[in-house]
């Protein structure tokens, strides 16, 4: 951790890595940001509406907190992209735990949590269960294992996207060790273009009212998804790529990228289209990738923090699954009880639903087996 040029990285095996503790830490307090968000705030409609009612102030703020909830899941594809795409897949031994030890156990891990939130969602009003009675609901169940007409919670959309996403890894690199990583960055330069910063161009027009709209052919679904390019990006930075940047330049374009990103999504407030900063803006993969190279550099500025920072670290996938639970159930009686919105209601979501989260993984967790396929702690 002293040699400032291996910017904390272990180099014994199954050691554990301090900068990618810190970033998955990181990460999971963003996500929890982004759904705690929705709960307090307009989010995907009635934007405009909400702008007009509340402070200037509470809105950038809203766009401020926005935003930030938007870097957690690029930081864990990242970090999947260092601790994968290293790998020589070539070796069918290699490939084989890939798939069985990485791909199946994330499988099984998505399977067990369909099934409690399934069940979870039907003690709701308007539940299937409740509506049309258990002969629908079973059905509705046995789809939603098979991932068709899921009924499940909305975050869940991030497993589906992995587990594809995970399928192409060991593709992406044998490409990168055979072929090059400037094919690849070219590939890559054209999902941004195309997912990204056209899709940003058309977001600025809409939102002008200009009536222009520009329509790319081909787009990045002809080629692979744009998180595929977290995942490369991840792989990139902790090889070294961006170690002749200096850090306040990297400092200072983390935050042109994260402050643009924000001025952009207050002002989207102030018109009429309903826009939320997505995964795919140019602003959140630039502000992303800064960050995950600043975690590198200056992980161990937080040694002091190392034993929290780990616990969250290992509790990170639990917390991810369980504090939507809590969420759910806490916005379902605050609707009902107490009358909270906007920063109050976020703050108070927020801090209960992780700190009950992290509680119910560290204490269900002490059984291995239960550590191991709830939350893929090893």
């Amino acid at each position: 951790m002293s040699d400032e040029k291996n910017y904390g990285e272990s180099k014994a095996p199954g050691q554990r890595i301090f900068y990618l503790d810190l970033a998955r830490a990181f990460a999971v307090v963003s996500i929890t940001f982004n759904h705690a968000m929705s709960r307090s705030f307009k989010i995907h409609e009635g934007t405009y509406e909400e702008f007009v009612s509340i402070s200037h102030v509470t809105s950038f703020v809203k766009a401020l907190l926005y935003v930030f909830s938007r870097l957690g899941v690029p930081l864990f594809l990242m970090i999947s992209g260092t601790l994968l795409l290293k790998r020589d897949y070539e070796d069918k031994k290699v490939l084989d735990r890939f798939i069985r030890h990485n791909w199946l156990g994330l499988l099984i891990t998505t399977e067990i949590w369909l099934v409690i939130m399934f069940w979870y969602m039907q003690l709701m009003n308007g539940s299937v269960l409740r509506t049309e009675g258990i002969l629908s609901a079973l059905v509705s169940f046995v789809s939603t294992l098979f991932f068709v007409n899921q009924v499940t919670m909305a975050s869940m959309w991030y497993m589906p996207m992995i587990l594809c996403v995970y399928l192409m890894l060991p593709i992406i690199a044998i490409a990168l060790k055979r072929i090059s990583d400037k094919y690849v960055a070219v590939l890559c330069g054209f999902v941004l273009l195309s997912s990204m910063i056209v899709p940003n161009i058309n977001t600025l027009l809409e939102g002008s009212g200009t009536g222009v709209f520009l329509d790319l052919v081909p787009t990045h679904t002809d080629l692979f998804s744009y998180f595929l390019t977290y995942v490369i990006a991840g792989y990139w930075i902790s090889g070294g790529k961006l170690k002749k940047i200096k850090t306040w330049v990297l400092s200072a374009a983390f935050f042109v990228s994260f402050l643009g990103t924000t001025v952009f999504q207050y002002w989207t407030y102030s018109t009429p289209i309903d826009y939320a900063v997505r995964y795919a803006d140019i602003g959140v993969i630039a502000a992303s990738c800064c960050l995950f190279e600043i975690i590198r550099r200056k992980a161990s500025a937080f040694e002091k923090l190392k034993g929290p920072v780990t616990t969250v670290s290992k509790c990170a996938l639990g917390i991810y699954f369980i504090h939507i639970c809590v969420m759910a159930g806490m916005n379902n009686v605050l609707d009902r009880v107490v009358k909270t919105e906007y920063l109050t209601k976020f703050v108070l979501i927020e801090t209960v639903a992780f700190a009950v989260s992290l509680f119910l993984v560290i204490i269900t967790s002490k059984n291995k087996k239960l550590g191991k396929y709830l939350y893929l702690i090893k």
